[in-house]
């Protein structure tokens, strides 16, 4: 059973364009089952706070994960998010219901070099796509590649 916290923050414009800038921050809990055949069930709550040239939502996402086992080092996780919460018009300051929801298809690679076994770290590397309704405007369709070091303590 894994139980994960996260938090994060991220802003992004265009140089020249006030209309353009937006930021975000997401507050996440996620507990997970792993079972000894690899596979992997999990839920998760997050918080998102966004924040548009003239817009803020704010939503409570509920999510729902499985994973599978494509080798001994190699994983397929696929999740569902659906979320709820207000959208406002920052000049107007009127509130309206917003949903949307969020469907990830997830790739990783882990594995823990034996200079680092004994101090329980891991590398992972990982390759996401995502269907994003919660983008608005934006491209719906979102990738992302990442490196992480984990460690247990």
């Amino acid at each position: 059973l894994t139980l994960t916290l996260s938090s994060g923050y991220a802003t992004e414009g265009t140089i020249g364009d006030p209309n353009s800038m937006q930021s975000n921050e997401r507050h996440r809990i996620a507990v997970a089952q792993h079972f000894a055949s690899g596979y992997k069930l999990g839920a998760s709550l997050q918080r998102r706070n966004e924040y548009f040239y003239q817009e803020e939502r704010d939503l409570n996402v509920v999510g729902l994960q499985v994973g599978v086992p494509l080798g001994q080092s190699l994983s397929f996780t696929a999740s569902h998010e659906f979320g709820v919460g207000e959208q406002r018009n920052l000049g107007a300051n009127n509130a309206v219901p917003f949903y949307g929801q969020q469907q990830s298809l997830d790739l990783r690679l882990h594995w823990t070099p034996a200079t680092l076994a004994s101090r329980a770290m891991t590398i992972m590397a990982g390759y996401t796509v995502a269907q994003d309704e919660f983008a608005g405007g934006n491209d719906p369709l979102l990738t992302q590649a990442r490196l992480n070091l984990a460690m247990r303590f």
